[in-house]
């Protein structure tokens, strides 16, 4: 007999001990547990944010940023643009993308990560660079460090909405 009519591993459906007259029944072992449980559910907070991110683009504190700005009312891409190029973007030297411009105020906030903005003299001296630049173009730049966002969201953004710049705990603010 082949192995596509009946033999051993057929694959008439009907099992090969069957065929051979010898009824065998199989039992599934059944694995512990894993040793570290997983999450029931993605929290509601975490859906939200991978649905803005594959819309927008954007980190956890932006989002939580862009959410801020749109609960008090705020429209996007009317009352503020999220990644805005500003003189060249980044294909120019001296260009920005503003994570949040606020073209009737002329003002530009700049979500910073301590990760990539801080300890690396390269990017602190470009980001200084970007916040003159924006500042002669007449920009009110904010920069807001993403800990803070995640920290004291209120309180910063109260203060940025404002066009002040808020010390961030990492510079020694309260």
């Amino acid at each position: 007999m082949s192995n596509f009519d009946g033999g051993s591993g057929s694959y008439t459906g009907i099992s090969p001990a069957r065929v051979r007259g010898v009824e065998v029944t199989r039992k599934i072992p059944v694995l512990p547990e894993p040793a570290v449980k997983m999450p029931e559910e993605i929290p509601d907070i975490m859906r939200r944010y991978l649905l803005w991110e594959s819309e927008w683009g954007g980190t956890f504190p932006e989002f939580l940023v862009f959410r801020w700005l749109e609960k008090r009312g705020l429209d996007p891409n009317a009352d503020f643009y999220f990644q805005s190029s500003r003189m060249g973007g980044r294909q120019l030297y001296g260009g920005a993308v503003v994570d949040f411009d606020f073209p009737s105020q002329r003002m530009a906030w700049r979500i910073q990560g301590e990760f990539f903005h801080i300890g690396n003299p390269v990017k602190e001296a470009s980001d200084i660079m970007q916040k003159m630049s924006l500042s002669t173009a007449g920009y009110i730049v904010v920069d807001i460090f993403a800990q803070d966002v995640l920290e004291r969201l209120d309180w910063v953004l109260t203060h940025a909405i404002n066009g002040e710049q808020a010390r961030s705990h990492h510079e020694g603010g309260s």
